[in-house]
């Protein structure tokens, strides 16, 4: 291969697949190289296309079908060969940093990955994950509800949604809540003010009731 071939990149990390070895460049995404026709092709998949801007610094295969990038400035990506994201892990949703340095597969398929700031234990497999927002303080979890893939919180602070891996407050909810329910298709929150019912995430208080 040419340095024309890699775009003017540096390989960073190579991946072999029963057909074809990946080539990650560091600045240029994702090559795939077939050696019997010792032809260089570009891997169009969604995660080739988010990583166009983003340096990718380390890369470890899972499996035959499923890799690991770290990458320099958003933390780290697991995608299969047909090019599903399964996980992105960064700082904003449990790494310690976004810096990866070095990257480790266990024996039982756990991550470990070396930081520029400590290391951090990925467990890929697990139904549970840790969710710490930094960029929010939700204060002291009351009561929790799940509805149509939604999370809601009810915290001393107020009601949080969390959504599509983002979680903010609902407005007319800054008061310290203690539970939130579905009864009958409607969503109830108590709170320090009385009770109120949820919907399109406004609040809508129950004029008769009162705090108790």
């Amino acid at each position: 291969l040419s340095r024309e071939d890699l775009n003017g990149d540096m390989v960073v990390g190579i991946a072999t697949t029963p057909s074809q070895l990946l080539l990650f460049l560091s600045k240029n995404g994702i090559l795939s190289y077939t050696a019997s026709t010792k032809t260089v092709s570009k891997l169009n998949n969604n995660v080739d296309e988010m990583l166009k801007n983003i340096t990718i610094n380390r890369v470890m295969s899972m499996s035959d079908s499923t890799f690991v990038i770290g990458t320099l400035e958003n933390g780290l990506y697991a995608f299969r060969l047909d090019g599903t994201l399964l996980w992105h892990l960064n700082k904003s949703n449990g790494l310690h940093n976004n810096t990866i340095l070095g990257l480790f597969c266990d024996r039982d398929q756990n991550v470990w990955a070396a930081l520029d700031n400590g290391v951090s234990y990925i467990q890929p497999n697990s139904p549970f994950w840790f969710y710490e927002p930094t960029s929010i303080q939700i204060g002291l979890v009351e009561d929790m509800l799940i509805d149509n893939g939604n999370l809601y919180l009810a915290t001393n602070q107020g009601v949080y949604k969390y959504s599509q891996n983002r979680i903010f407050p609902l407005p007319g909810f800054e008061i310290q809540s203690w539970f939130i329910r579905k009864f009958d298709n409607q969503i109830f929150v108590g709170h320090n003010k009385g009770t109120s019912i949820l919907e399109n995430d406004r609040n809508i208080p129950i004029v008769e009731s009162f705090s108790g």
